[in-house]
């Protein structure tokens, strides 16, 4: 590149600067939204043989059930590397009914979601809230799901955030 023409672009280059940040132009920059505050929170355990409980011991207050689906996928014979998306993990598709010791009514909430495994900086799983019946009519909202390991048994911790629609 000759002088002559080196010195046009790095004038060009200057102006065109210039002008851009003298129209307002700003770097792009993302913000996520902050969620709103959940309209209901609460927590309940998940026992190896299907009710839901208070707390995480099997013998605890019952405050329902679960019905549904839990596909393991292991993905035999793939050819995929194990930590990338479509292999190894669960498929969760149920509905919670929860009793009237709930506090709750009878109403339902369903769960529907995919993981790999716990995630192992938090030890959660996030599962999507997918709608409800009773309190939780047009709910969404999310799950956070624990393992609580026992010295004779082992349930899933459910940590639930709902927002009903308005």
């Amino acid at each position: 590149m000759k002088a002559v023409e080196l010195q046009l672009y790095l004038t060009m280059f200057a102006v065109l600067s210039l002008c851009s940040n003298a129209a307002g132009y700003t770097p792009y920059s993302f913000v996520p939204p902050r969620l709103p505050k959940p309209d209901f929170q609460f927590t309940f355990y998940m026992q190896s043989r299907n009710p839901l409980t208070l707390e995480a011991p099997s013998n605890s207050t019952q405050v329902g059930f679960g019905r549904g689906m839990f596909v393991f996928d292991n993905n035999f014979g793939s050819d995929e590397p194990v930590t990338s998306v479509g292999s190894n993990g669960v498929e969760w598709l149920w509905t919670g009914i929860f009793n009237d010791e709930s506090g709750l009514g009878n109403s339902t909430l369903c769960f529907k979601g995919w993981n790999l495994e716990l995630d192992s900086v938090t030890g959660t799983a996030e599962l999507t809230l997918c709608g409800g019946t009773g309190l939780f009519k047009l709910a969404r909202g999310y799950v956070q799901i624990s393992a609580v390991v026992g010295a004779t048994s082992a349930s899933l911790r459910h940590d639930v955030s709902v927002f009903i629609k308005a």
